[in-house]
């Protein structure tokens, strides 16, 4: 094996904090203080919209430049850029799957070279156009502690702020961008390649619009905000191209569901939810209505969404108490799949009973007055212990495969639902995964992390049989709360957090060419 462990020299490194190129809109409070918080809220259901009179101030944009529309692309992607990875989860329905990606199915451990990326605590990456990865960054609240539950390491002490970056893989050249704007608690935000061209960011209860070709903010402005507790986690848009932004409380605030015009920033609607963590999911069924899902600790539950409106399906809300107990754990984030919506319990550390797993049909009644749903457990377990997952299920819509991590006891497994409302495991292994798992459904193929032997590995399995395919040893020398991704000529990349350490790196995996 060819190990090529360089640190990258001779990277430029620019700071781009300039000033937007147009009078930032500004809207809601600002805090100035923090709140620190275990787990997310705890909330009982969705509401009704409330007025909102946003007084957002309005910017003149044009368009940034676009790439030709691609036919390969999986999952539901109106209003987003071509591009493989427009959100962290690969596309709006969430399923973590795209094709003609990655290593080759031949490929062997002495194929691969290994460069790392210096980057301060990098989390999320995103992709544009073929010589753009895009990265969110800094220390965000409470990963430190999910990473330290999974490789059994102390939290580190090291601490970054909120970024932006743009790494240029043929050049070496990064650009960071300082978010700055905001103010609250440094939570996991999000990024979207909006098909505008456009970069939209939040961070700390602010939103940024970025022309990703001079890394530039054209635009920012600030977002409502129910104390200095709020965070906004996670972006979504509309078929008609406006962003959808979810905020948290987790002083026990109010929740809030915004509809945001991407050229003026200017909130459009909004409507209070008793929203919880899970990121959001956009679906279109078969009669051309689009349904934005989200869930909370005791019922799931959508919207229809219009230009300029949420209106909640009140024909289906549905419960769900798994173990009777009505001790229900914060769920992980749905992922629609050929008309039906898949998610599991347990995305938070304090779990206190299995995972189990949950579908229903897009085109199903439910209600609140209906017994509440009952899902299988998630992995064989004889003693039924306590599980979590911080990111959830991964779906291939080919094969109606979903992949599953319990990051509590190390486990991983694939499934299919049964027609009895069971699960058929396929396979399962010990996998001491940390990243979220990336699908490449034409070559079947899973790429997973697994924390062994003091050093974070890149794993590749075969998706029906869990057999391993490949298995990459990196630099790490923690788990990861990061992302996996792929570029069109082959790379790997691996988002390395390094909790402890003074900075973070990115991995990237290629396959030599000679």
């Amino acid at each position: 094996m060819r190990w090529w462990i360089p640190l990258v020299v001779g990277v430029v490194v620019v700071t781009a904090c300039s000033d937007s190129t147009e009078q930032d809109a500004t809207t809601g409070d600002s805090p100035d203080e923090t709140a620190e918080a275990d787990s997310g809220p705890t909330a009982d259901g969705p509401s009704t919209p409330v007025d909102s009179n946003h007084d957002n101030s309005t910017v003149t944009t044009t368009a940034a430049p676009q790439s030709e529309p691609r036919q390969d692309l999986l999952g539901y992607r109106a209003s987003l850029y071509p591009t493989d990875f427009p959100t962290e989860r690969k596309s709006l329905s969430g399923t973590h799957e795209i094709v003609d990606a990655g290593f080759p199915r031949d490929v062997t451990i002495d194929d691969i070279e290994i460069e790392t990326i210096e980057m301060p605590y990098p989390a999320l990456m995103y992709t544009r156009d073929d010589d753009e990865i895009f990265v969110i960054g800094g220390t965000p609240l409470a990963i430190d502690n999910y990473v330290s539950l999974i490789d059994g390491l102390p939290p580190g002490e090291n601490e970054s702020d909120p970024y932006f970056a743009k790494y240029d893989p043929t050049t070496g050249n990064i650009v960071y961008l300082d978010l700055d704007r905001g103010s609250g608690v440094p939570y996991l935000g999000g990024a979207l390649v909006h098909a505008d061209g456009f970069i939209y960011v939040v961070s700390q209860s602010h939103l940024y619009r970025v022309e990703p070709e001079s890394m530039t903010i054209e635009a920012s402005v600030d977002l409502p905000a129910d104390g200095p507790a709020t965070v906004y986690n996670g972006l979504a848009v509309s078929r008609t191209g406006q962003l959808i932004l979810k905020s948290l409380s987790f002083a026990g605030g109010a929740s809030e569901l915004s509809l945001v015009d991407p050229a003026s920033l200017e909130i459009v609607f909004s409507l209070e939810c008793d929203c919880s963590s899970p990121r959001l999911t956009l679906a279109v069924d078969d009669n051309g209505v689009e349904h934005l899902y989200h869930l909370n600790r005791q019922q799931t539950f959508r919207y229809v969404v219009e230009q300029d409106s949420l209106t909640l399906d009140e024909t289906w809300i549905a419960r769900f108490d798994p173990d009777g107990t009505g001790v229900n754990q914060e769920p992980t984030s749905p992922v629609v799949v050929d008309g039906q919506v898949f998610y599991t319990t347990n995305t938070n550390v304090d779990a206190t009973l299995p995972m189990r797993a949950f579908w229903q049909d897009v085109n199903a009644t439910y209600t609140p007055d209906m017994a509440p749903l009952e899902g299988p457990l998630l992995f064989e377990d004889p003693a039924n212990r306590a599980g979590w997952s911080f990111s959830g299920l991964a779906a291939d819509e080919a094969t109606g495969i979903f992949m599953a991590v319990d990051q509590q006891r190390g486990l991983t497994n694939a499934f299919r639902p049964t027609d009895d409302g069971g699960i058929d495991i396929l396979w399962q292994r010990e996998l001491r995964v940390s990243a979220s798992n990336t699908h490449v459904t034409d070559r079947q193929m899973v790429y997973v992390t697994d924390f062994v032997d003091g050093s974070n590995h890149l794993v590749v399995l075969d998706l029906l049989t869990g057999e391993e395919i490949v298995r990459v040893p990196t630099p790490a020398t923690r788990a990861t709360i990061g992302a996996i991704l792929f570029t069109p000529d082959g790379d790997v990349y691996l988002a390395s957090n390094e909790p402890g350490e003074p900075t973070g790196f990115l991995v990237r995996m290629s396959v030599s060419q000679e």
